[in-house]
């Protein structure tokens, strides 16, 4: 699973034009952050990474993709502090992160971070 992570200029209808684009080439959005102001730009989970490429390239997008790696977590107060304290103790930087899906007791997560190798085997994650 991938991250995109899309530039966006600061005017009306950025976002729109973006998703818009995406659903037309057949993906659907899985989770999604958008922030504006400072750097307008948007990242992006789908469920057709191939479709959304081609879709965002023909769109002239201009675009990054980042691996993503999934976990669950309890869902219950402090697991995600403690997760994220025990990355941040081992000097990985967080570069983005999603709750996927919620259930009664667990958590689904997907997350981006600068050292892909080390967190697999902390949390034995394979990618």
């Amino acid at each position: 699973m991938i991250e995109f992570q899309i530039e966006l200029t600061d005017e009306p209808g950025q976002l729109a034009a973006v998703t818009e684009v995406i659903a037309s080439g057949g993906a659907n959005i899985l989770g999604a952050a958008a922030i504006g102001k400072a750097r307008p730009a948007v990242a992006l989970v789908v469920d057709n990474e191939s479709a959304t490429v081609a879709a965002l390239d023909k769109f002239g997008a201009k675009y990054s993709t980042n691996e993503l790696l999934l976990h669950t977590l309890e869902h219950r107060p402090g697991a995600l502090a403690e997760f994220t304290r025990k990355i941040a103790n081992a000097g990985i930087n967080l570069n983005s992160f999603y709750i996927m899906h919620m259930e009664e007791s667990t958590a689904e997560i997907a997350f981006t971070v600068d050292n892909v190798e080390l967190v697999s085997e902390m949390f034995e994650i394979s990618s």
